[in-house]
């Protein structure tokens, strides 16, 4: 009997294509889409990896893979791992680990919680010090929510003004105010397994990946792909982008918490494609072979 590795994923073809690949090199692996049924406690999945690409949207199926984490599933990304998608503890964690990050003030939501009771914000220092936050990021800053994905409700503010009208749009989100990197280059970095990594040229204005005849090369590649490996090693990702902006021939993280990246061919080229299908058939079918 073929060991099993199942995928949860929308209809997407970076899915299809892992599961063809990991087909075509193993002969004792088998690798296939999840078709789930509501579980029972004393249930054992039969998994030996899961790769999820879609539990972030489906609650079911997150609760899900904690349970099959929990009777012995390795899971791509590990499900406990998301309670930790929060871009401040992630630039902490960064910063720990002596990598270049922008200046970062974590900001009050501009309405708290609905249940709160009067006195539950006691704790809270306010007025909030706006003229010291922004003297602390400069300006252009960037303002963004804690948890955000999929470029949603990021701001470039220019100044005070522009800071507080912005902010008094994020409702309940919370954001984070960031110094702005005039980047002069910007690398998005492909990282699977904590140990295999493809920088690639990337445009965050236009929200494009840029093929060019010379990789990124020399100290810079060596330099980002240390600090990619080291985040997601502190991060416990086995697939992630790590985003760099380039300024001064210095890499500053800027994002790094992106555990379901678009895997698109039309979006990442297929060149891009054709390596983060490889690489991570190659660390599924290293794992199940190494624990069997």
């Amino acid at each position: 009997m073929k060991l099993k590795t199942g995928i949860f994923s929308s209809n997407e073809i970076y899915a299809e294509a892992l599961i063809d690949v990991i087909n075509e090199k193993s002969d004792v692996i088998r690798a296939e889409f999840i078709v789930l049924s509501p579980p029972y406690i004393d249930e054992i999945c039969h998994y030996k990896v899961i790769v999820d690409r879609i539990s972030h949207m489906v609650k079911f199926i997150r609760s899900y893979l904690k349970h099959a984490s929990l009777t012995g599933t390795y899971i791509i990304n590990n499900p406990f791992l998301f309670s930790y998608d929060d871009k401040f503890y992630g630039i902490t964690q960064a910063k720990n680990l002596g990598i270049s990050i922008p200046r970062t003030v974590l900001l009050p939501c501009k309405i708290p919680a609905h249940d709160l009771l009067p006195g539950d914000l006691h704790n809270l220092s306010y007025p909030v010090d706006w003229q010291g936050l922004c003297d602390y990021t400069g300006f252009p800053a960037i303002l963004k929510p804690v948890d955000g994905h999929g470029w949603q409700n990021i701001y470039k503010v220019n100044n005070i003004d522009e800071l507080l009208y912005y902010y008094n749009l994020t409702g309940d989100i919370l954001m984070i105010l960031q110094e702005f990197i005039d980047f002069e280059d910007y690398i998005r970095v492909f990282v699977i397994g904590k140990k295999h990594v493809l920088p690639v040229r990337y445009d965050p204005l236009k929200r494009n990946y840029v093929v060019l005849p010379e990789p990124v090369r020399g100290e810079l590649r060596d330099k980002i792909t240390e600090d990619s490996i080291n985040i997601n090693k502190a991060l416990g990702y086995d697939m992630n982008t790590v985003e760099f902006a380039i300024k001064d021939g210095i890499p500053y993280a800027i994002d790094f918490m992106n555990p379901v990246p678009d895997c698109n061919p039309s979006s990442i080229k297929e060149e891009h494609f054709t390596w983060v299908v490889d690489k991570m058939a190659d660390f599924i079918i290293e794992y199940i072979e190494s624990v069997s």
